[in-house]
């Protein structure tokens, strides 16, 4: 577990296996086509493609632009060596990867990301060819289990639920798992700021203070302690 120190208190980035989280149920733009056989990866609406039907990938990708509409497509890579790892850049290993698979959009489902589109641009083009990148890039750390959780306040290396039952998972990214945890620490500290100014008020200062703010959920119980009541209502 990574540990990171922030505004008094211990972010613990931990993995996560992500394993109920696929991002191919996400409404992606692209369909997914895989040609393994142990490791299929396919998408679950992806044309049934039979490789024995065709002399070469090229023909497979004449077939997805010609019969299924594809308008950008991009082939996927993967490299098996004690795991599978996906891209749609080749990997630097002749023995262990080779394309497997291709990406491909529509025209139907570029335009229906941009709704008052009535035309596929080049640059809606490249747009979705890097969505499609991305896609895979997910689908690739999904498929690793290399995803990333984070708990506040950790008891130990193991925890992963810390004594606030501060925490959460399923990130796909390292960095949004540390910002949210932060963004979880800098509402304490605001909350906290703003109790102890609640505590300091003058009683006689409490209803205008309640008036303004009008009822906090986060200070409500405060407010009633210091009032020495049961019901808070807004002054006139």
């Amino acid at each position: 577990m990574e540990k990171i120190d922030y505004k008094g208190h211990v972010i613990g980035i931990y993995n996560d296996d992500l394993s109920e989280d696929n991002p191919r149920d996400w409404e992606p733009l692209g369909i997914v086509i895989s040609f393994m056989k142990r490791d299929d990866f396919s998408d679950n609406n992806a044309p049934k493609i039979n490789t024995d039907d065709f002399g070469s990938l090229e023909e497979i990708e004449r077939h997805l632009i010609k019969k299924e509409g594809a308008v950008v497509i991009l082939p996927i890579y993967a490299l098996i060596h004690s795991g599978t790892t996906i891209s749609t850049k080749p990997f630097n290993d002749p023995w262990d990867s080779g394309q497997a698979g291709f990406i491909y959009t529509t025209r139907e489902r570029i335009l229906k990301q941009h709704p008052g589109a009535k035309v596929v641009t080049k640059k809606l083009k490249d747009d979705a060819a890097r969505t499609l990148e991305g896609e895979i890039e997910y689908l690739d750390i999904y498929l690793r289990g290399d995803g990333y959780g984070y708990v506040i306040d950790p008891v130990d290396d193991d925890d992963t639920c810390g004594p606030s039952d501060e925490y959460c998972g399923s990130y796909f990214e390292r960095c949004s798992a540390e910002e949210d945890a932060k963004h979880v620490i800098d509402r304490w500290e605001k909350i906290k700021k703003e109790k102890e100014e609640i505590y300091n008020m003058p009683v006689d200062d409490l209803p205008l203070h309640v008036n303004r703010v009008w009822l906090k959920s986060d200070h409500r119980d405060l407010y009633l302690e210091r009032l020495k009541k049961e019901e808070l209502c807004p002054t006139p």
